[in-house]
This record gives structure tokens, C-alpha cells and sequence, in this order.
């Protein structure tokens, strides 16, 4: 009932894919053609199309927010680190020790040079960051090495996207508006 109240333009359909999800975060298809979610309970499900019972996946996540897929590898950003985890079972974490605490990592994609791009989160709401990691887009390899600062002073940058060569971020502001 709830997608048919929604209108789209022509040409395009709402349909739900799954119900009984619990805080859904990030969405990802598999390279198997099943929608993988993160939800911040810690877990990652996985659903097909036609079948809206979700499938366990992963758990004892730390509040994941951002899944991509690379072939038969998933990579999923948690508080403090980026997991890569296969469809085979495989878990490891291949970065470590980024700094959270009011604000985490979020989003993760594959950049055109091969390389992943990580929106790290401020510590605070407004404060100056004593970990160059913080309020930035962080690059690494797929295996988690080489970790670069490409974009600094961005408090929470929760979406990523690029078009082209060009990566566009969505950055959360601001909270206490009326505080200096």
C-alpha cells in the first residue's frame, strides 16, 4: 500500500523489495542479483526481488553505514574500520583505528582509479579535529593499504557519489545551529 502512494514519472514503478528490516543504512546489489543491507543493529541481510524475507548475511557488525560490492567482495564501513567480507564466508578487516565518536564512517565507493573513497565523520559537532582522518574523504587500495586524506573539513560526509572523474559529496552540517 505504502509503494503505490508514492508517484514517479512515467515510464518508472515503485516496488518493495523487503519488509521487516530493522534501521536499513545502505543498499548494494550482490554479484549473485540480491540486494544486500546494512542495518546500524550490526547486521548486513540480503533479499531477491519477488521474495521479501531478508536472508542474514553478516553480524556483530559495529553500526555499519556504507556497503559497495567489487566482485564477490563486499566492502562495509563501521565505526572505526572497513571490512571486506566474500560470499564464501570470508571476513577481515582491512582498515583500522579511524577515528568516531559523534560521527563515523559512512558511505564507500569505487573510484575510477581503482582505488575505494570513505566519508569520514567529524568526532564533534563543531570543533577543530585533532585527527586528520576526521571530517574527510579518505582513499585506500582494495586491500586497505596505502590510506590517503583526498578532501578535508567536511564535518560528516555521509554520501558519495561519482560522475565521471568527479566525486560529489553530500556533507551533514552544522547541529547546534544557534551555538558559535
Amino acid at each position: 500500500a505504502l509503494a503505490a502512494a508514492i508517484h514517479v514519472p512515467h515510464g518508472y514503478q515503485v516496488v518493495t523489495w523487503a519488509t521487516g528490516l530493522v534501521h536499513p543504512t545502505a543498499l548494494s546489489f550482490g554479484p549473485n542479483h540480491r540486494l544486500y543491507v546494512s542495518e546500524d543493529v550490526g547486521k548486513i541481510v540480503s533479499v531477491t526481488r519477488g521474495s521479501s524475507r531478508p536472508r542474514a548475511f553478516a553480524s556483530n557488525l559495529t553500526v555499519p553505514l556504507g556497503l559497495l560490492w567489487r566482485g564477490r567482495s563486499l566492502y562495509v564501513s563501521e565505526s572505526g574500520r572497513v571490512e571486506k567480507l566474500t560470499l564464501a564466508g570470508g571476513r577481515r578487516t582491512i582498515v583500522s583505528g579511524l577515528p568516531y565518536e559523534l560521527h563515523q564512517q559512512d558511505a564507500i565507493v569505487a573510484g575510477p582509479d581503482g582505488r575505494l573513497y570513505l566519508g569520514s565523520g567529524s568526532t564533534c559537532d563543531s570543533c577543530t579535529e585533532s585527527d586528520p582522518r576526521s571530517a574527510a574523504i579518505l582513499s585506500f587500495r582494495a586491500d586497505g593499504s596505502d590510506l590517503r586524506v583526498v578532501a578535508s573539513g567536511l564535518r560528516n560526509p555521509y554520501g558519495l557519489v561519482f560522475v565521471g572523474r568527479t566525486l560529489y559529496v553530500t556533507v551533514n552540517g552544522k547541529d547546534k545551529l544557534g551555538d558559535s
